[in-house]
């Protein structure tokens, strides 16, 4: 586990068990062993406190806010040792003195969970196998980045999903039906007012208004800012560079005034370079030599 994560109600990170751990080993362990013994867990140890971090610059709204759930350490050392119970224990029920299959146990858990991620993917997976068979069906068709390329009618990242498909009726109530299917299997809905849809510009503007109607979720001209970084739009390259400088003067504002040493520097450099978004940073190559310049 990171040790450098967001503090949770008990305010120690993993990493003051790291460090002090020839002093807590023994009272961590007395912890586990307790809660294996006896199933029991503190009602003070399941706390979990939840931050609203804006997805965009000026939220205006409960839907421009991600949710993010920061967990007790002693909680999620507990967690990952039953992450390694559940995932390598099987089990088989006998019935009438005939054995069933082998099954894996399960459980339900809250955001912020280790187990949590693990489950999603499972869950995600099976959505995305279905898009890819319709894909080779041609029911949902989508996009080539060459002409020698395959085609591709979605992308996943996290608990977000970007889809490409064509712009008529059809192929808009298989997208509509497939989502809802998943839905009802898997308890996971689409968000219609967070979801966007963006139309090429040969689409009518009659035919976008219909096919948006269907799609049930706002239509818009280029997306937002995805992890810290602009998806499309004009001059996308330059715009992420200035990025990458202008979060960089915001969070270093002041250091010369502190007088700090050249060690010093070096290393709120890296801390600040270290927490940016990572989108951002895999942009490097686009910066100008004069905006490294003004990096260094």
């Amino acid at each position: 586990m990171n040790g450098g994560k967001a503090l949770g109600p008990d305010r120690m990170n993993l990493m003051f068990f790291q460090h002090c751990w020839d002093t807590v080993q023994e009272d961590v362990t007395r912890m586990v062993g307790s809660f294996l013994s006896r199933g029991y867990l503190l009602r003070t140890m399941n706390q979990t406190h939840i931050a609203f971090i804006p997805k965009v610059d000026s939220p205006s709204s409960f839907k421009d806010y991600r949710p993010i759930s920061f967990c007790n350490t002693t909680y999620k050392i507990i967690s990952k040792m039953l992450m390694q119970c559940v995932t390598t224990t099987s089990m088989r029920v006998k019935i009438n003195g005939d054995m069933t299959y082998w099954f894996l146990p399960k459980a339900g858990l809250r955001q912020g969970d280790p187990l949590s991620p693990y489950l999603y993917v499972l869950c995600a997976n099976v959505l995305s196998n279905h898009l890819i068979t319709s894909q080779n069906d041609r029911s949902i068709q989508g996009i080539k980045i060459a002409r020698g390329a395959p085609s591709i009618n979605h992308l996943m990242y996290s608990d977000d999903i970007l889809l490409f498909f064509r712009a008529d009726k059809t192929t808009c109530d298989k997208v509509n039906k497939l989502l809802h299917q998943f839905g009802e299997l898997a308890g996971l809905w689409m968000n219609n007012q967070k979801s966007e849809v963006k139309f090429s510009p040969n689409i009518t503007e009659e035919g976008a208004q219909v096919l948006t109607r269907i799609l049930n979720c706002q239509r818009v001209d280029h997306w937002g800012r995805y992890l810290g970084g602009y998806t499309d739009g004009y001059n996308t390259a330059k715009r992420n560079a200035s990025l990458i400088l202008d979060n960089l003067q915001k969070r270093l504002t002041g250091w010369k005034s502190r007088m700090l040493s050249q060690a010093a520097r070096t290393t709120l450099i890296k801390a600040v370079v270290v927490r940016s978004p990572s989108i951002t940073c895999n942009i490097h190559g686009s910066l100008t030599q004069k905006q490294l310049n003004v990096m260094e």
